[in-house]
């Protein structure tokens, strides 16, 4: 799969569904991880978030209460399409989903506070621009 069939791929299956799991069943036996429970866990109620490769958005709706803005961003329309429905269903305020790459963020300098990324990827030069420098907690 080339990268214009990837991208076109990521769409259509943003249209579908964005990035919810939730009609899955499955069993995992051992050790679990949330990512978005820990980042939800370093988040503080006056931080701005950034979520890179942010889908359909659920999982940054599922963690707003724990910031005063969180933005996700994604490059794909039809994921962004699928995150502002999901948005608009949710009722949340402080969420704001944006179709943007990640490899030229246009946000001003130091503008957030914390970034996630759960499957993306991402340049560290270009979150470096946007995140605030302060020391990791």
């Amino acid at each position: 799969m080339n990268e214009l069939e990837y991208k076109s791929f990521y769409d259509k299956v943003g249209r579908l569904n964005g990035w919810d799991f939730s009609k899955i069943k499955c069993e995992t036996v051992g050790d679990t991880w949330d990512f978005y429970s820990e980042v939800k866990e370093r988040c503080k109620p006056s931080h701005i978030l950034l979520d890179v490769g942010t889908g359909g958005g659920e999982n940054v709706l599922n963690i707003a209460s724990s910031a005063k803005l969180l933005i996700g961003i994604d490059n794909s329309n039809g994921m962004i399409e699928t995150a502002h429905s999901n948005l608009k269903k949710s009722g949340v305020q402080n969420v704001e989903f944006l179709q943007m790459g990640s490899e030229a963020l246009t946000f001003p300098h130091a503008h957030f506070d914390i970034t996630s990324s759960c499957h993306a990827p991402f340049l560290a030069s270009e979150l470096a621009k946007v995140m605030k420098r302060v020391p990791f907690s």
